[in-house]
């Protein structure tokens, strides 16, 4: 594990400064979270049931969002919550691109499932004051940045905590994935830990490699290629279709292990990937270096996967268990939508969780 001097004065006054500045740089004002000081930690040597609370809490953080992925992924959430059974202590909405409706919504959901719960566990990040309809990539940018350094000054404090980063568009959850991630964990390999995400160009490419797609579900013989900007892994439409419809046929055939893996799959070094899904803990981050490369200041995933794990000894990795999916890329969209694909997957949400999910809470995700 990277060790951080947390205890010494020296450097944390000269971090907390440098992040401040990062802060600063992105120019948009703090709404931090109060996070009261429990603990516990994870172990991710053994079997999830082993991962116990020890000195710190695990984050599920959201860039939030439109409301209609977001009332998918919920329930997913709820289930996989340390008093449900699961790994996660606190649900993170990092609040970007968002209407008032939208914000609206999401406090309502927030109210039900904390009174539940008895505990404010679904919380918010104001990384954007003014709500806003505009989910183009390039104005959000900044406040991508910002979530990073406002994960980092809480690591610099709380260094025993960990966090996951995730689209607002994921619409399934494997059970029990974040603690497969934690499982599968291994430093000594392995730097970034993605999870195995469909519609993701680099992950769909791996599903080819292992036999997801054969000809019954892809009979047009749709090739992905190795490249982030190849057309069938990001831009065309007829791609994203076969992989959605793909993962639906194999999801009621009961067939989901054909995506699984045990263990990790190794990516390229310094090869870009979409960043639906990713761990970020102590492990992850080496402020020497992080200072010595700059700061975030085009786009966050290139800036991870490309320059900042370019420095590091191992290559980056995809948990073979830790399956979700993602719904589209912003350029085949509107298509998927009109397609009537979205429908699939509020199908699939309530046929996992059915009555397993609090009837207030699907009240609260305008389920019934």
């Amino acid at each position: 594990m990277v060790i951080l001097f947390v205890g010494l004065t020296s450097l944390v006054v000269v971090l907390t400064t440098y992040f401040n500045y990062q802060l600063s740089y992105v120019a948009c004002p703090v709404c931090l979270v109060k996070v009261q000081n429990q603990t516990y930690q994870s172990s991710v040597e053994t079997k999830i049931e082993s991962i116990e609370r020890k000195s710190g809490r695990i984050h599920a953080c959201i860039f939030t969002g439109r409301w209609m992925y977001l009332r998918i992924l919920l329930p997913y959430l709820y289930r996989e919550l340390r008093q449900n059974g699961g790994v996660v202590d606190r649900v993170l909405f990092a609040m970007i691109g968002y209407t008032k409706e939208t914000q609206v919504k999401l406090q309502e959901f927030a109210t039900a499932a904390n009174s539940l719960l008895k505990d404010e566990v679904f919380q918010f990040e104001y990384l954007r004051d003014d709500s806003t309809e505009r989910h183009e990539p390039i104005s959000r940018r900044p406040f991508y940045h910002k979530f990073y350094y406002v994960v980092l000054q809480r690591l610099l404090r709380n260094p025993s905590d960990v966090y996951f980063k995730m689209d607002d568009d994921i619409v399934y959850l494997y059970p029990n994935v974040f603690g497969n991630i934690l499982k599968n964990k291994n430093t000594s390999d392995c730097f970034m830990h993605f999870g195995n995400i469909v519609t993701n160009w680099r992950c769909d490419w791996l599903h080819q490699q292992i036999g997801v797609y054969d000809h019954e579900v892809n009979p047009k013989g749709l090739k992905f290629e190795f490249k982030p900007d190849a057309w069938c892994g990001w831009k065309d439409p007829e791609c994203a279709e076969m992989v959605l419809r793909t993962f639906v046929h194999h999801y009621h055939n009961k067939h989901l292990s054909r995506y699984l893996f045990h263990g990790r799959n190794l990516t390229t070094k310094g090869q870009r990937f979409s960043i639906n899904l990713f761990l970020l803990d102590a492990d992850l981050v080496d402020f020497k270096r992080m200072m010595e490369l700059g700061a975030i200041r085009e786009s966050d995933e290139a800036w991870w996967t490309m320059q900042y794990s370019a420095k590091a000894q191992q290559t980056n990795c995809i948990v073979g268990e830790a399956l979700v999916v993602h719904f589209a890329y912003s350029v085949t969209a509107k298509q998927m939508l009109d397609l009537g694909l979205l429908k699939e997957f509020e199908k699939i949400v309530f046929l996992e969780l059915g009555e397993n999910l609090p009837k207030s809470l699907w009240t609260a995700t305008d389920f019934s």
